[in-house]
């Protein structure tokens, strides 16, 4: 009990200390702990970069080949590509309420390796579980 006590005490000084601190002192802040964004557009979460459809001519030089004829192919639209940096794997992901839900539904979605498309996922019966 008394651990969890002094960790909300940490983290909600942490949080004042944020407040207070520039954009600048925050990234540089983020930086040494080893945390920051991928790019200004797209978050990345280990190995994979997540980011929407629209900003896909951006990753271009980060794509390793072209998606528009799996795009082209699927019967349903794309609002989300999450690139794998280390195997190069593609997810297109339907996510119809992503612009304006604050936690959006995860939709079907297509894995594409090597530019083929390999497989197509269907939602999962709870979307809120992804």
């Amino acid at each position: 009990m008394q651990f969890y006590f002094l960790n909300i005490i940490i983290a909600e000084s942490l949080f004042w200390v944020i407040l207070i601190m520039s954009y600048a002192e925050v990234k540089e802040s983020l930086k040494k702990l080893g945390l920051q964004r991928y790019s200004p557009i797209g978050k990345r979460v280990g190995n994979q970069v997540w980011f929407h459809v629209k900003y896909m001519e951006k990753y271009k030089n980060v794509i390793p080949y072209k998606l528009t004829d799996c795009i082209s192919s699927l019967n349903f639209d794309i609002n989300i590509i999450r690139l794998d940096l280390k195997s190069n794997r593609i997810a297109l992901i339907e996510c119809i309420d992503f612009n304006f839900s604050s936690e959006p539904l995860v939709g079907r979605s297509a894995l594409v390796e090597n530019g083929e498309l390999v497989k197509i996922t269907n939602p999962s019966r709870d979307p809120l579980i992804y």
